[in-house]
């Protein structure tokens, strides 16, 4: 599969795909880890948004009586897909790479709802934490299933999301 340039636009969609930039306060990433980051969020970019499945995902996000829900079913099932697809070419991804990437997608995702008006702005930052926390529950239990990780895999991920989490809260705010 093609690789899109960074800033393009996929053709059914007036999305703008975000910088893809693992290295972003990362300074240890190898350029093959850059490479398979780029190629994971192109590819995952090319199943939400490209052609004939971009309406679908507006129309579901759009449609949503339970927007996280939604949210959290794309990401999570974008993220098995590409890594599947990748394992299937014989490559094995690292397990930074699908976390960044997902990260990203889930990102870019919640900021295509607020795009739409099915977040607010003030919304923002609570939908993202639900729907980081719920792609990582779903996507380990398909995951698990699919047999792409271990339940201690999935375990780490969690906890990892939890610690980092924590960490980007205010302290001593109160």
């Amino acid at each position: 599969m093609a690789l899109l340039q960074s800033g393009a636009a996929p053709d059914q969609s007036q999305h703008q795909m975000p910088n893809t930039d693992m290295r972003e306060g990362e300074s240890n990433v190898t350029p093959e880890e850059q490479a398979a980051y780029d190629m994971f969020v192109s590819q995952a970019y090319q199943l939400i948004y490209g052609t004939g499945s971009g309406d679908a995902v507006e129309k579901a996000i759009q449609d949503a009586p339970d927007v996280v829900n939604v949210l959290s079913q794309t990401a999570a099932k974008t993220i098995i897909s590409v890594e599947k697809s990748a394992k299937e070419a014989g490559k094995n991804l690292d397990d930074d790479v699908v976390f960044q990437a997902g990260n990203e997608i889930v990102q870019d995702l919640v900021d295509y709802a607020v795009h739409m008006g099915k977040v607010t702005k003030e919304q923002e930052t609570e939908v993202l934490n639900q729907v980081i926390f719920n792609t990582i529950r779903l996507y380990g239990e398909q995951a698990i299933t699919e047999g792409l990780i271990t339940p201690e895999q999935q375990q780490a991920a969690a906890a990892s999301m939890q610690q980092n989490m924590g960490e980007a809260q205010p302290q001593g705010a109160a």
